[in-house]
């Protein structure tokens, strides 16, 4: 992690501490941080990345939810009815779930239907380049982001 992402990321866990998010949504942006994959993000793509733009840092949101897509089926969170038998499909449909539900907990209420409904219709490309790439590596070479 170079200085400025471990600027980032103590900044983003004091943000998220003041405003009292929930666990889960707290643990998967953590653990995207932790595992790098800031630099590899480009955060909340369309509108803007709300206030974090001015402070020149990519949204939270954006980059856990990039990560989550990475990590596809891989990713340590799916609860464990849904990981026995996950698709491609469930695990998707959980991690644009997981980012309406972060949207609520960071304020953007107001914005959370839409940018659900948007994720849902387009963002499978995205799902299916990372698909396409066979990522994530191998699970056990991750770092431990628990």
């Amino acid at each position: 992690m170079t200085p400025e992402q471990k600027k980032h990321f103590d900044f983003v866990l004091l943000y998220m501490r003041q405003l009292n998010v929930r666990p889960k949504t707290f643990s998967v942006i953590e653990a995207a941080y932790r595992s790098g994959y800031e630099a590899k993000s480009d955060g909340i793509t369309g509108p803007g990345q709300f206030e974090f733009g001015k402070l020149g840092m990519k949204n939270p949101l954006g980059v856990a939810h990039d990560w989550l897509y990475f990590m596809g089926c891989k990713q340590p969170f799916l609860p464990q009815a849904v990981k026995w038998r996950t698709s491609e499909t469930r695990a998707r449909l959980w991690a644009d779930g997981w980012f309406r539900g972060a949207m609520f907990d960071f304020g953007y209420w107001m914005f959370a239907g839409l940018y659900w409904v948007a994720l849902r219709l387009f963002a499978f490309r995205a799902w299916r380049a990372h698909r396409n790439r066979h990522h994530p590596v191998p699970i056990d070479t991750l770092p431990d982001v628990r």
